[in-house]
């Protein structure tokens, strides 16, 4: 199982899930997941982003092995992802650029707040992500 990375350089802070091996050396598919209300800091960012969601430990391994993980978190709780649209896709942008990411298999999901949200940055970038 991959190891989460705690990254805070980036405009939010979030955790990166790897697959630990790319046997063919292909473009890897993203997944971002966007939180719920109550994932919002001031919640410790590893319990927040593993409670829900593709990060959770009682899900299937294939997913974390097959897929870059991305899960940002919000500074605040509430139905604000609209406000972090630019920096959701500058996180997911600067993935796909440094860790072989795939530009066409770029997907954006969400629980409860989180799926708002999906819907208000898929709105503001369009045809960014492949499915949502």
């Amino acid at each position: 199982m991959p190891q989460l990375q705690h990254i805070t350089s980036g405009p939010l802070p979030y955790l990166l899930s790897m697959p630990l091996k790319n046997e063919n050396a292909n473009k890897i598919p993203i997944l971002c997941f966007l939180h719920g209300k109550d994932e919002a800091q001031p919640m410790k960012i590893l319990k927040a982003l593993t409670l829900h969601g593709p990060l959770r430990p009682e899900n299937l391994d294939r997913l974390k092995d097959n897929f870059i993980i991305i899960a940002p978190q919000t500074p605040k709780a509430g139905d604000l992802w609209y406000k972090f649209s630019k920096h959701v896709h500058e996180i997911v942008q600067n993935v796909q650029n440094q860790c072989n990411g795939d530009v066409k298999r770029t997907y954006l999901t969400g629980f409860s707040f989180g799926g708002n949200g999906v819907f208000d940055i898929a709105d503001s970038n369009p045809n960014f992500f492949a499915a949502i």
